[in-house]
């Protein structure tokens, strides 16, 4: 199955239009070519944390997107509202993968990044 980040109408039906690893790929990109701006501002974590820090975040963001409540919603399906929210999911999977290493500092701010 191939899932999808957004969706667009295409000869009024409603379509995947990225690919959501895709998406993942790109924000991710992004977020690490803008680090070296943001680096002064976390002075308590060196680049390298700074960087597993972003890796993290971009990784798990998305994760909720890949289930059928949102694809469902994202191709036009009725979805159950808090069903469809895909952040959550993503910020408690980063919380719990960054706290497993022990990495509490880290945790807490992988899981403060996600919208709530």
């Amino acid at each position: 199955m191939t899932y999808f980040s957004h969706s667009k109408t295409k000869d009024g039906k409603i379509v995947g239009s990225k690919r959501l690893i895709d998406h993942i790929q790109g924000v991710q990109k992004k977020a690490l070519h803008r680090l070296a701006a943001a680096a002064t501002q976390f002075t308590q974590f060196n680049t390298h944390d700074l960087q597993k820090i972003i890796e993290i975040i971009t990784l798990y963001h998305d994760l909720g997107k890949y289930t059928s409540y949102f694809q469902n919603y994202l191709l036009g399906s009725k979805a159950e509202m808090v069903l469809k929210q895909h952040a959550k999911l993503g910020g408690y999977a980063a919380y719990q993968f960054a706290l497993a290493q022990d990495k509490e500092r880290m945790a807490l701010l992988t899981l403060l990044n996600q919208p709530f």
